[in-house]
């Protein structure tokens, strides 16, 4: 017999599919808890029949924490079809949203060892093959996305539609991204920036975070996935037609158009 939380999942995953929107959960189907969240997420990943590519970190810092009254990062999957390369130009009716934010990724070399107690940065960094400059494209099937009831965005896989990816840079163990920056601009004007050091004040921090939350979940960074680590610059809508181009400095350019 199908429980709350199976049902949750299943409705969930019906407005994705169906590319709709709803207001909130049904009450009697909203999670109570972050934890119950997850619970709903991993049976999503399951109706999903995926494995994922890897993951999605938000909610990395401390003025986005307290908005959303949590204490800590949230996580959701990433998949292989929803990983899209730049330059993107995506059908906007696939989207129940046009929301981005720009972020620095980690792609993983070689799976993550199990230990016994929590990773530390020099044990998740040692894994990590390449920098990847990213825009994360934000669609929850929530009308708003920031508003209403929380857990309940984290169980739909934590509000993430896919990520557009640029050109990956070949590194040995993850670098010290703190000053690198980002600008974002819209059709040729910029509407926002930041930096590494609006992650958690390290972005290395949010692929600690995910290791370790992954392992309380029972499971792990495996090779190949790519780990996007918090937005440097804010949740930015755009309208279908609009351009937008994310410069990461060194590590090239990241453009997406919704059409």
């Amino acid at each position: 017999m199908a429980t709350p939380l199976d049902q949750a999942a299943e409705e969930l995953n019906r407005l994705r599919l169906a590319r709709a929107t709803t207001d909130e959960l049904d009450a009697t189907l909203q999670p109570a808890g972050i934890a119950e969240a997850y619970e709903i997420q991993d049976r999503m990943i399951r109706l999903t029949g995926q494995r994922p590519a890897g993951w999605k970190v938000g909610a990395t810092s401390g003025v986005i924490q307290d908005k959303l009254g949590v204490s800590e990062p949230i996580a959701g999957p990433l998949y292989e079809q929803s990983m899209f390369p730049a330059p993107a130009e995506l059908a906007a009716a696939e989207f129940s949203h046009h929301a981005i934010e720009c972020e620095f990724a980690f792609r993983i070399g070689r799976s993550l060892a199990v230990g016994d107690g929590p990773y530390t940065l020099e044990a998740v960094a040692s894994v990590v093959e390449a920098v990847v400059p990213a825009i994360e494209l934000i669609s929850p099937v929530f009308e708003t996305a920031l508003g209403g009831h929380f857990p309940s965005r984290v169980a739909d896989g934590a509000m993430s539609a896919g990520i557009v990816v640029g050109a990956a840079t070949a590194v040995d163990g993850a670098p010290d991204l703190r000053d690198a920056a980002v600008a974002l601009s819209v059709d040729g004007a910029e509407v926002a920036s930041g930096r590494g050091a609006d992650v958690l004040g390290d972005p290395r921090e949010a692929l600690v975070w995910i290791a370790n939350h992954l392992k309380s979940r029972g499971r792990t960074l495996d090779a190949g996935m790519l780990v996007s680590t918090g937005t440097m610059t804010g949740l930015v809508h755009l309208e279908p037609g609009q351009t937008a181009e994310a410069d990461f400095g060194r590590f090239g350019r990241v453009s997406v158009r919704f059409a």
